[in-house]
């Protein structure tokens, strides 16, 4: 089958940018705003970025302009009689930008870039004339809102609304699907589905979800309204999934026999429940009838409690409790998740305040830190001792070529492609700018040369292969060209130019190659201590500060982390194993915070619930002393039981819980001697 080489969508978006382009250009020549070619630069980042309406990402860009550029003006106050004294500490501050990059998450990201970079621009451009620094400020703030408005105007008008929100709702959808059918399967007996990597695709669906909803909330007024609920959603599925993997991870350990009847029947009938309601959710949302699942949820809760209230003293009447406990949950997560989807689907209900987490890289984040600010201190170097007369826009360069990789996932793999671009882009500015510029006169004469280059490129920066590197390529473009009210045709200053731009451009790029990213072996190893670190320092008002969402999207974040790495084999399984042991343990120890302001527990109990939290302390250095004491307290609560003492659904579900901490620390620390 032939595929058509010419693109509608691809054509419509080059159009618009570049009449966005020409438009900003020709506000700023009428309000006198120099270098105008910074707003023809922002309205390419701005298609190159993501070119949808999306307040969010004004907002950042705003902030990361505003406060580039005030970071940028007090670097010249300060330093205005010894401008080069004032370089290691802009270049510290770019690292820092840099590095703060990592941590952060989608328009933000580009918000503290924008702020690193910015401050470069205003400081290094007034470094032979500090007087003009204020000047300098203004007028790039001005050029960035020129260009974003024009970006904007011509989105609104020439682009198709996107239907990002349906397109994130059917994924959600589409995950209720799955997610409670595979809940369903964990709950049959005999079965271990781990080893089949259903959740690891479920964890990674669900939280490129969650990360795309931050993007689409503010794209339409009905995406703002659901967006509460579609978190919501997210959360509960996880949540779900986890409780789940609990009862499977039991049922694998303890056996079929270790269970009471009533709790088998009970597993069955929430097995049969997930599977209707994962049918139901398959037919039209606005149609759906959810009302018989809602209340067989209800009964099956109330079997559930009963079961607790009257589950008899007997040698598996603490794995019944468990078992019993975490149905309760996995039941009230199918309950949330049914109002959150009405809520999803047009039926409005109170918004929950959800705080989903991710991992913080901070490895990575100190590694592009020490890139930015090698590769800015190598270029202040070199213009110190070479006095080149470009040296100051060799600086500024540099510094936006690294800022700008930082953000790229695989900046390092562009490879010649990058160079390639950048070469080309600098032969079309000498093309446009010495051979079609000076042919007529006019603003229309310019648009429609600038046309002749930037239409096509657009066209083919669409490509993904092109795409990492089409926002420097069209620096280098449009920092050659230069074009403006009145044009300079100076062959040496742009000869001189290129040759900082070019040069700055490869020397960022390799710079990211001189300092490559932490391995695999030390992301384990840093994901691993931090989960450790995590877990040893436990506190209950902690616990109260962070739900246990927040701890379960920050565990599957980093499991998701390590699968992006592209390894797999029975190292990566171990550290997995490791991890979702960790998971459960860190919500027993979140469910040992709440039992002890319960009112079925005597001040005994509450007394050993804490000291087993505080016994945590010796997960990091020491595990074995912590699976010791817990091992004790599990005999002590034991004993009690023998002894006849009255006992609770609260006390017996502290033995469980001590219980289930006891054989999740044993298989952790098999884990770590593997």
């Amino acid at each position: 089958m032939r595929t058509s080489l010419f693109h509608t969508h691809s054509f419509r978006y080059a159009l618009a940018l570049w009449l966005a382009s020409s438009l900003a250009l020709l506000v700023s020549f009428f309000i006198q705003l120099e270098p105008a070619q910074w707003s023809a630069i922002t309205v390419w980042i701005v298609f190159m970025q993501d070119p949808r309406l999306n307040y969010s990402k004004i907002f950042w860009w705003g902030f990361g302009t505003l406060s580039g550029a005030l970071v940028g003006m007090l670097f010249m106050v300060l330093f205005n009689q010894m401008p080069e004294a004032g370089l290691p500490l802009l270049f510290l501050w770019l690292g820092l930008c840099a590095a703060g990059s990592r941590l952060a998450r989608s328009y933000q990201s580009y918000g503290l870039v924008l702020a690193g970079y910015t401050s470069a621009i205003v400081a290094l451009s007034a470094v032979d004339q500090p007087d003009a620094a204020i000047q300098t400020a203004l007028s790039r703030v001005g050029c960035i809102a020129v260009g974003m408005a024009s970006a904007v105007t011509f989105i609104f008008l020439l682009l198709p609304v996107h239907k990002h929100w349906h397109g994130v709702r059917k994924g959600l959808q589409e995950n209720c699907l799955e997610t409670m059918k595979y809940a369903a399967q964990c709950l049959l007996q005999g079965t271990r589905l781990s080893s089949q990597g259903d959740w690891r695709y479920l964890t990674g669906r669900l939280l490129t979800l969650e990360r795309a909803l931050s993007r689409t909330t503010a794209e339409s007024a009905e995406a703002r309204h659901h967006s509460a609920p579609a978190r919501s959603l997210v959360a509960d599925l996880l949540s779900m999934l986890t409780h789940a993997q609990a009862i499977e991870m039991h049922l694998a350990v303890e056996g079929q026999n270790q269970f009471a009847p009533f709790v088998i029947k009970l597993l069955e009938k929430i097995r049969e429940l997930l599977d209707q309601t994962a049918f139901l959710s398959r037919n039209d949302p606005d149609t759906s009838d959810l009302g018989p699942a809602l209340q067989k949820i209800k009964d099956l809760r109330n079997a559930v409690q009963a079961g607790m209230v009257g589950n008899a003293q007997s040698s598996n009447g603490v794995n019944n409790q468990f078992m019993l406990e975490r149905m309760d949950e996995i039941l009230g997560d199918l309950n949330q998740i049914i109002h959150d989807w009405r809520g999803i689907t047009g039926i409005w209900s109170a918004p929950r305040h959800i705080k989903l987490d991710g991992h913080e890289d901070w490895p990575g984040a100190v590694v592009h830190g020490i890139r930015v600010l090698a590769a800015m201190s190598v270029s202040g170097i070199i213009w110190a001792l070479t006095e080149w007369p470009s040296g100051a826009m060799f600086t500024l360069f540099m510094a936006v070529v690294c800022s700008l990789l930082s953000l790229a996932e695989s900046a390092p793999q562009l490879g010649w492609s990058f160079i390639k671009s950048i070469i080309f882009c600098t032969i079309m500015a000498y093309v446009e700018t010495f051979r079609l510029f000076q042919a007529n006169e006019g603003f229309l004469h310019l648009a429609l040369v600038l046309g002749l280059f930037l239409i096509p490129a657009a066209y083919a920066y669409r490509n993904p292969r092109l795409l990492g590197s089409a926002v420097i390529s069209m620096l280098i473009f449009y920092t050659l060209s230069m074009p403006a009210n009145q044009m300079d045709y100076d062959i040496s200053g742009f000869l001189n130019n290129g040759l900082a731009l070019l040069t700055s451009a490869s020397m960022g790029f390799f710079a990211f190659h001189a300092i490559p990213v932490p391995g695999r072996q030390l992301r384990k190893f840093w994901i691993l201590w931090t989960v450790r670190r995590e877990l040893a320092n436990p506190h209950p008002q902690h616990f109260r500060r962070e739900p246990a969402q927040t701890w379960i999207s920050r565990i599957f974040d980093r499991i998701n982390l390590l699968q992006r790495g592209g390894e797999s084999g029975p190292n990566l399984e171990c550290v997995e194993d490791e991890l979702l042991s960790s998971l459960q343990f860190g919500l027993v120890q979140r469910r040992l915070s709440v039992r002890m302001s319960e009112s079925g527990l005597t001040s005994e109990d509450a007394g050993l619930a804490a000291g087993v939290l505080l016994e945590c302390r010796n997960l990091l250095r020491n595990p074995g002393v912590a699976a010791i004491y817990l091992h004790s307290a599990c005999h002590w609560m034991e004993e009690r039981l023998k002894t006849g003492s009255a006992w609770t659904p609260s006390r017996v579900g502290l033995l469980a819980d001590l219980r289930e901490m006891s054989r999740l620390l044993e298989t952790t620390l098999r884990t770590k001697t593997t």
